[in-house]
């Protein structure tokens, strides 16, 4: 790093194995598909696909670097120096009793049908640890959803399936939970699939018609292709939003909710093969979305029944439906447009005859926890200076959003 760029004489061509036309056809489709989800429209030019593919393979590269503890908190430092200062908050004697009084649901899913992933599952673990062990989150207020695959292992954790009627539920339970009381802090962590839908033919007219519905995936949803369920659907953005309005009715606004997922579309297919996209395809039928939302209204109905009886808070199944933006905070992975990335971070030679297992995990995620855990964070930086101090990956952009973002962040 630093010297100048050798002159080096080109090899002599290879000789190219022939290979049948089957197979060229097979990379010929790969080729689109990647220029697809890089957004490339026209015909293929495969040198700047190629660009773009191996520019994908160093950032997996840097980001294993950026993992190294001295320059990971050096990054931190500096980026917390580039920062505006935020209001100070002086926590004091307070501070162990605030974690006390921290309630968490966190979600971590890796096993769905089609498009598995592989990091969701650990980083709901790390979050998970950090509470209990670096903030002395008492373990009775914290409740674990983890979709596992055959091959993840967590004996000292236990969870239940994370299904959409476990976390719909789960999250409707807060708002009458006699042991969180008015002004306690929440923390509600979801690490998996997202997945869009286009509001076009359901809301022909007006505004609502150019709209989209994001949603989440819980771990018993179907493939997108598979023929339209009865139950169970995707959980709209909009339910999450109704319930989070609720519960803060009854406990507060001190939500904060994080996203480890995207819902720029396309599908969950690896971009390369230790990089994978924590999004996946809607159902194929639009019937799917508007089955999803009156799955949802009928679920909101049963368990806060005026949810929607005043000009204020309109059906989620009205096109004129608006989010209340006052209840919680949303630290999101990335931008509504790019890709939540998780990869695989393993370090280190395979042994003899070992070879190094693979350690996946979401960039985002990671960020998160290496950034709380440093040391080097003030007590009153805010939410939105927080997410601006978490290194950066080109293509990745997290955000707060929300009325109360320049709060004091309270899970430090």
């Amino acid at each position: 790093m630093g010297s100048s760029p050798s002159i080096e004489h080109p090899p002599a061509a290879p000789k190219v194995p022939l290979i049948d036309r089957s197979r060229l056809e097979e990379f010929e489709n790969y080729e689109r598909e990647l220029a697809t989800s890089y957004g490339m429209k026209g015909r293929v030019n495969s040198a700047e696909v190629f660009e773009r593919a191996k520019g994908d393979m160093i950032e997996v590269e840097q980001l294993r670097s950026v993992r190294q503890p001295k320059l990971d908190n050096l990054k931190i430092l500096r980026s917390i120096r580039e920062l505006p200062s935020g209001p100070r908050h002086a926590f004091g004697q307070g501070s162990a009793a605030d974690c006390s009084r921290i309630y968490a649901i966190i979600i971590g899913i890796n096993n769905y049908d089609s498009d598995e992933l592989k990091g969701c599952v650990a980083d709901a673990v790390s979050i998970n640890d950090y509470l209990t062990t670096k903030l002395r989150v008492p373990k009775e207020r914290v409740r674990l959803l983890l979709g596992c695959r055959a091959s993840d292992n967590y004996p000292n954790h236990s969870f239940v399936e994370p299904t959409r009627q476990n976390i719909v539920e789960t999250l409707c339970s807060l708002a009458s939970n006699t042991n969180i009381q008015h002004g306690d802090r929440i923390i509600i962590y979801y690490s998996g699939h997202g997945a869009t839908y286009s509001c076009k033919e359901l809301f022909p007219d007006g505004v609502a018609s150019t709209g989209f519905i994001q949603a989440i995936c819980s771990s018993d949803r179907q493939p997108f292709d598979a023929p339209p369920p009865t139950q169970p659907h995707d959980i709209s953005g909009r339910e999450i939003n109704v319930i989070l309005r609720e519960v803060a009715r009854s406990k507060g606004h001190h939500i904060t909710l994080i996203m480890d997922c995207c819902f720029s579309g396309g599908g969950g297919r690896a971009l390369q093969q230790e990089v994978h996209i924590r999004a996946t395809a809607a159902r194929a039928a639009n019937s799917s979305l508007l089955e999803m939302l009156r799955e949802g209204h009928d679920n909101l109905q049963r368990v806060f029944p005026t949810y929607h009886q005043n000009s204020a808070s309109a059906s989620i199944m009205d096109p004129h439906w608006r989010p209340d933006t006052s209840s919680y905070v949303l630290l999101a992975a990335c931008q509504d447009y790019q890709r939540a990335l998780e990869v695989n971070i393993s370090k280190g030679e395979p042994g003899e005859g070992m070879p190094v297992e693979p350690e996946y995990r979401g960039v985002f995620t990671a960020n998160i926890v290496d950034s709380l855990s440093s040391g080097l964070l003030d007590k009153g930086i805010t939410f939105v200076h927080f997410v601006d101090s978490l290194p950066q990956w080109s293509r990745q952009t997290p955000l707060a959003a929300g009325d109360h973002k320049i709060e004091p962040l309270f899970f430090l």
